[in-house]
């Protein structure tokens, strides 16, 4: 998951964690808030409507939930979901479940609503 083709990811050298329920939960709201939000970073569908993998990792010494998102697809639940280029519905976000903000997004190709590595504004 943390090998996309079409969208950068943050280097992760200081390893992975568990999220809790809890953080799940929290990044969920933070990016359905986003998605009905005006911003440039907004995703364009709905983020309920998508298939959600989430890994914790850590990067630059800060803990970050990385939320890979695409449509549904078989083996969604069981296998990480790598889609090369797939436009504005295949994003992945980072999370800081710490501070509660989505710190930025990434969409797939060109086709995204705003530029490929997006800082939403807190």
């Amino acid at each position: 998951m943390m090998n996309q083709c079409s969208r950068s990811t943050p280097p992760h050298e200081g390893g992975f964690w568990e999220p809790s329920a809890s953080a799940v939960r929290n990044a969920d709201r933070l990016l359905s808030k986003l998605a009905r939000s005006n911003s440039q970073c907004r995703p364009d569908t709905p983020i309920e409507a998508s298939a959600r993998q989430y890994i914790g990792i850590i990067s630059n010494g800060q803990r970050l939930l990385y939320v890979n998102t695409a449509w549904r697809m078989p083996d969604w639940m069981s296998k990480p979901v790598i889609i090369c280029d797939g436009g504005s519905s295949v994003w992945g976000a980072f999370v800081d479940p710490e501070k509660g903000r989505v710190v930025s997004i990434q969409f797939n190709g060109g086709f995204g609503p705003g530029p490929s590595d997006c800082e939403p504004k807190p």
